[in-house]
């Protein structure tokens, strides 16, 4: 497999797997395999099929309205300026809901449109963390490009070659597509190997691996930071013992001692 360089914010390295299996694999700093099931073109097509279902319904409301709002319709004539640019208004309205909704449902839905929602599916960025609005404004203005001539024909033949199944608007903003709920990590080597007679305090490698989840856990989507904070609380509380109801908590609590000189 060949591995491609990626950069969180900060400039933590992170590396990258290109799949043989389906799988999107990062290995952390902290010596984790973090790996998530990428959303292959048939998942991805039921979505777009429902926001288009969704946007042709948006679309029809507003011509109907639009009829409605003609001189003589049920709506008072617009009159003036307005009147004479009817068409022109509503043509650029109409651009504005289609573009708009790919924007504002993916950032308020945290990566997810109606139609990903129902195939779960969601954007994320290549770093694992929650895609940013800029992000998301970089990808749904390359749709454009992508669904040339028509029918997403370029973001197809692109997502199929491409070995993240990115189109070129997730080329540019860097993000990736996803399935909801298939993070799964594993440690590369033994995370943090068990070293008795320490006492309360942390290593100096344990104190590193600690503070660097605690200093990039608000870049990690929910159900990778909930399994990497359990993942190293675990292995920890095996050497220390202590209270683990919480383990971010626990993290915060061995953080606080000093480690080993």
């Amino acid at each position: 497999m060949a591995g491609v360089r990626l950069y969180t914010s900060g400039m933590r390295q992170w590396d990258a797997t290109i799949p043989e299996d389906g799988l999107y694999r990062l290995d952390t700093p902290d010596q984790v395999e973090v790996r998530f099931q990428l959303a292959g073109p048939a998942a991805r097509g039921v979505a777009l099929l429902v926001d288009f279902m969704l946007i042709f319904l948006f679309v029809l409301a507003i011509i109907l309205l639009a009829v409605f709002a003609l001189p003589g319709g049920w709506l008072p004539g617009l009159g003036g300026w307005a009147e004479t640019h009817f068409f022109a208004l509503l043509v650029i309205l109409l651009h504005v809901v289609i573009f708009g909704y790919w924007l504002v449902f993916e950032w308020l839905g945290r990566g997810q449109t109606p139609g990903k929602r129902s195939a779960k599916i969601r954007v994320i960025r290549d770093d694992g963390s929650d895609a940013t609005f800029i992000d998301l404004l970089i990808r749904n203005v390359l749709r454009l490009v992508d669904s040339l001539p028509s029918m997403y024909v370029v973001g197809a033949l692109v997502s199929f070659w491409h070995p993240h199944h990115k189109r070129l608007g997730d080329i540019l903003a860097g993000t990736i597509v996803i399935r909801v709920g298939t993070a799964e990590e594993t440690a590369a080597e033994p995370l943090l190997p068990p070293r008795r007679g320490l006492g309360p305090r942390l290593t100096g490698q344990q104190q590193e691996a600690v503070a660097r989840f605690l200093s990039r856990r608000d870049e990690l989507t929910p159900e990778v930071r909930h399994r990497l904070a359990w993942r190293l609380a675990e292995a920890l509380h095996q050497q220390y013992g202590g209270d683990l109801d919480d383990p971010e908590t626990y993290l915060l609590d061995l953080a606080g001692e000093r480690a080993d000189g």
